[in-house]
């Protein structure tokens, strides 16, 4: 596993297990040195120390096993909390906003062709929106919105039928209710989803912004973006790696996301075993 690899040939992991087992035998060296002449300490000397070295491997060991499965990590950045945590974004509290991810387009209509059931930004309006009715109001709300305004593109002709003409700036955000649906990926002509490094970071930069001016002090939960079934153009990100880079561009942006508000970056159980969360703390500021 590639996590055991990292995790045995890091020397702050290292340190970290080494921290407590050196504290004990620190002191069991002062009280035998000074309990010496003491008849039970002297006596079982040998015993003495044989606890501690249990103490101590029991310890070492429990502290790999808790980094290899932990599931969270808690970080600050730029006197912000930056929470990473292994859970589902559409279970997140009510009271925090949650980002989803939609195409450039804020496209709607879920038929396979302009947006898959599979995708967050799918899931998200066939459980929200169920009906026609419903998603027609949505795109009216769209089209009146004064924050995409200012973040227009452009317009072009979609090859397939239902999609919108007109294409926003990436992380551009639209605020639905306790929802920010964010224009991640772009287009091309067959209708794929896709985006490139550069794309990535900017879209992040602009997203942290953007989420900034909505948030209203509340905390603010972002699934792992480009995780899903969106295409890479130019390059290739392990789930690791595309964590880090969300952490990077945040502290990049310079956001004020003081107490109490805070950041959480959800992970889906299934990338969990991908991503080291231990290295994520080197990551901290």
């Amino acid at each position: 596993m590639k996590k055991v690899r990292e995790l045995v040939v890091s020397k702050r992991f290292w340190k970290e297990a080494f921290l407590l087992p050196g504290c004990l035998f620190s002191l069991a060296t002062i009280a035998l040195t000074f309990l010496d002449g003491v008849g039970f300490v002297r006596e079982h000397k040998v015993t003495l120390f044989v606890i501690v070295l249990l103490v101590s491997f029991l310890w070492v060991v429990n502290f790999f096993v808790r980094k290899v499965y932990a599931r969270s990590v808690r970080l600050t950045i730029n006197q912000s909390v930056v929470k990473v945590m292994v859970g589902d974004i559409f279970t997140q509290p009510m009271s925090d906003f949650k980002a989803i991810p939609f195409n450039e387009f804020f496209d709607t209509l879920v038929d396979g062709k302009v947006v898959s059931r599979y995708s967050l930004h799918g899931k998200y309006l066939l459980g929200k929106y169920p009906d026609g009715l419903s998603l027609e109001k949505l795109d009216g709300r769209m089209a009146a919105d004064e924050g995409l305004h200012g973040n227009v593109v452009g317009s072009r002709e979609r090859w397939v039928e239902g999609g919108k003409r007109v294409y926003y700036r990436l992380g551009s955000v639209f605020k639905d209710g306790d929802y920010f649906l964010v224009a991640f990926s772009k287009m091309n002509d067959r209708g794929e989803a896709g985006v490139s490094l550069t794309e990535y970071v900017q879209c992040l930069l602009t997203f942290w912004e953007e989420a900034d001016r909505y948030r209203q002090g509340q905390t603010v939960v972002v699934p792992l973006f480009g995780t899903g079934i969106t295409r890479y153009r130019n390059f290739y990100g392990t789930p690791q790696e595309l964590v880090e880079i969300m952490i990077w561009t945040f502290e990049m942006s310079r956001v004020d996301y003081k107490t109490p508000a805070k950041v959480r970056i959800v992970i889906h159980e299934e990338l969990r075993k991908e991503i080291n969360f231990f290295r994520l703390k080197e990551l901290e500021k």
